[in-house]
């Protein structure tokens, strides 16, 4: 469940806006708007925020995630959500069943 949950939030698209093609004129026209991205030429409308690592901007960016390797926003906070309870579980029943399997076992 961890892996399939981890290999959603990697493959799937965090949000990534598609940048508009503009003339240079309208290119100076948004960069001068506070809702411009200069560096991705896109319009950012509310929620949509520039990720420094991946240099894209992400509908819905909720922040970098260094484990997967790529943001998480919009489009895939869901499966990020799914693989931390996943890792949770995961980690609890380890806490758990290792003390015990090595009591029974002993």
């Amino acid at each position: 469940m961890q892996v399939g949950c981890y290999a959603l939030v990697f493959l799937a698209n965090p949000g990534t806006v598609v940048p508009v093609v503009v003339s240079e004129e309208r290119h100076r026209e948004l960069s001068e708007s506070f809702h411009y991205c200069k560096r991705c030429r896109v319009i950012r409308e509310k929620g949509v925020y520039h990720c420094k690592e991946c240099d894209v901007c992400i509908d819905g960016y909720d922040h970098h995630c260094p484990w997967v390797g790529k943001c998480i926003g919009k489009g895939n906070l869901r499966y990020f959500q799914g693989f931390m309870a996943s890792t949770l579980v995961l980690l609890l029943f380890i806490t758990f069943a290792t003390p015990i399997c090595s009591y029974l076992l002993h």
